[in-house]
């Protein structure tokens, strides 16, 4: 009887999210998303099917072949953010022990992507799953603790988001990454790290030390992404306040480096970042100081 019951409630869903359409009207579809949320509130459990019709809407592809899905699914795991938190948990679980098993991280990549997508439109889901990724910077397998360097230094820099203040921990573990003994790691890590410049600049901030430290890393590849990064960026007011004296000192050192490869992507970088302030530097006492 039970298994009747999930399953009508599953062909609910996914003939629901089959027939929303961006030229309804607004009524309409809020009316089947209050269908849904009932359904994801009032049985005792939510059947995985359902979960499964559910994260599919976030998928990038489902994304372009049905946008009025993918909000529907948004607003109805926003809604219900609570009770689904903890089958997000175990679908993300169940992904992670059969990727070991399996061998490969094609899946393991495909639920992290999912996460991102996840947490840009419905981040209450993860309570749950922001410590799993944390666990995963301690693996043992590289491969999986730069995908979680990658995946968390994305949601980090999520602008609006306060995912760093909101798991300080996992924040925490994230920036002793600087120091792992892959160069692959590292190497993820600073990439991101400087990409905070220009997504989160006041969390930037607290790494400007850790960014000018890598720019002296004893791998030359670590040292190249450090210059490259830092190049990339678009030198805007925050920006400006945000990269410390330190880290555009560390750049300039580096173009002394022993190592070509180091010295050519760090005299690009400094002369792309200078060229980008240099009308500002007779103007600003502060911009000329740093420079």
């Amino acid at each position: 009887m039970q298994a009747d019951a999930e399953d009508t409630i599953s062909r609910f869903f996914t003939v629901l999210f089959g027939v929303v359409s961006t030229g309804q009207a607004h009524n309409m579809q809020m009316q089947i998303l209050d269908v849904l949320q009932q359904l994801v509130e009032e049985p005792k459990t939510v059947p995985q099917d359902v979960i499964d019709v559910i994260l599919l809407q976030f998928t990038r592809r489902r994304q372009q072949d049905n946008a009025a899905a993918h909000q529907l699914a948004s607003d109805l795991a926003t809604n219900t953010a609570d009770i689904l938190q903890k089958y997000i948990y175990q679908y993300f679980n169940d992904v992670i022990v059969s990727a070991g098993q399996a061998g490969t991280l094609d899946d393991l990549r495909a639920a992290h992507v999912l996460i991102l997508e996840l947490n840009r439109a419905a981040p209450g889901t993860l309570l749950n799953v922001v410590p799993q990724l944390e666990e995963e910077l301690s693996v043992e397998d590289v491969d999986i603790r730069v995908l979680a360097i990658s995946v968390l230094g994305e949601m980090f820099g999520e602008k609006g988001h306060t995912l760093a203040k909101r798991y300080e921990a996992t924040w925490t573990a994230w920036k002793g990454r600087r120091a792992d003994a892959a160069a692959a790691v590292r190497v993820e890590w600073v990439e991101r790290a400087v990409a905070l410049y220009q997504q989160q600049p006041q969390l930037a901030r607290e790494l400007n030390a850790d960014v000018a430290a890598k720019l002296s890393d004893v791998d030359e590849r670590v040292r190249v992404a450090a210059c490259r990064s830092l190049g990339q960026l678009e030198m805007g007011t925050a920006v400006q306040g945000a990269l410390g004296d330190d880290v555009v000192s560390a750049l300039g050192e580096r173009c002394k480096d022993r190592r070509a490869a180091v010295r050519a992507e760090a005299i690009v970088a400094l002369a792309t970042l200078y060229s980008q302030v240099v009308g500002e530097l007779e103007q600003s006492t502060t911009v000329r100081r740093k420079w």
